[in-house]
C-alpha cells in the first residue's frame, strides 16, 4: 500500500476519533454494546474486521503504517495507543489529538509527514 493511502487512512481514523460519540471500551477491541478501544474505531472507520476479543489488530497496522499494531512509539518512549486508552483513559478525542502530536512517533516517516502537514502540525 502506498504511503499516500495509509495517511489517507490515518487522517479518516484521527478524523473519527475526534467526533465520534460511540461508547468508549477498555482492554479488547469490544463492540458497540460493551465499547470499543481507539484501534477499533479506526478498524471500523477503515472497514477492518476484528475479534471483539482481540486487544489489537495487524491489518490496521498495516492500511495506517502505524509502527507497532499496539500504536507503540518508535523506541518505545511514550505510551502505546492502547495503554493511553485502557490505562490513561483518555477520551478518543484526546487520543486523536495525541496521535496528530505524535504521528512522527507512531507511524512510518512517510504517512507521518503527511498526517502532520494535513493538520497544521510540525513535519518532523
Amino acid at each position: 500500500m502506498r504511503v499516500s493511502e495509509q495517511a489517507a487512512n490515518v487522517i479518516r481514523w484521527v478524523d473519527r476519533l475526534l467526533v465520534t460519540r460511540a461508547k468508549q471500551g477498555h482492554y479488547i477491541m469490544g463492540n458497540k454494546k460493551r465499547g470499543r478501544c481507539c484501534l477499533a474505531i479506526g478498524c471500523d472507520e477503515l472497514g477492518v474486521s476484528y475479534d471483539s476479543d482481540d486487544v489489537s489488530n495487524a491489518k490496521l497496522a498495516e492500511i495506517t503504517g502505524l509502527i507497532s499494531q499496539w500504536g507503540d512509539t518508535n523506541g518505545g518512549y511514550l505510551p502505546s495507543l492502547i495503554y493511553l486508552n485502557d490505562q490513561e483513559d483518555l477520551t478518543f478525542r484526546e487520543i486523536g489529538k495525541n496521535i496528530i502530536k505524535t504521528a512522527h512517533l507512531r507511524f512510518r516517516p512517510g504517512v507521518a509527514k503527511i498526517v502532520q502537514k494535513h493538520y497544521g502540525g510540525d513535519e518532523k
